[in-house]
């Protein structure tokens, strides 16, 4: 029981860091950034060019952001489950040597 949620909590970190790693990976130019695997901003119209001073800028969709980061989750913990099992069966070979 004490293994699932330290799991939990490895794989929403590292989620968070994988949406941090693709929101850097597909920034723009001008500051916004796409998402990837979805996207999730959009220019403001009827502004022919971004610009932060004159209020033409990136709106954000918080549901596709959310989106994004259960995907990355998803991913995380299949990878953090992996981990685990693997260092698992390095403890149990080492352990019938000695």
């Amino acid at each position: 029981m004490g293994r699932l949620p330290k799991s939990i909590v490895l794989s929403l970190l590292l989620g968070f860091f994988l949406l941090l790693i693709s929101a850097s990976a597909t920034r723009e130019p001008w500051g916004a950034s796409d998402g990837f695997p979805l996207r999730y901003s959009y220019p403001n119209l009827p502004c022919t060019r971004p610009n932060a001073f004159n209020g033409c800028g990136y709106s954000y969709n918080p549901v596709m952001v959310g989106l994004d980061f259960l995907f990355w989750i998803a991913i995380a913990a299949v990878a953090v489950s992996a981990m685990d099992q693997a260092w698992n069966l390095v403890l149990s070979r080492s352990r019938r040597f000695l």
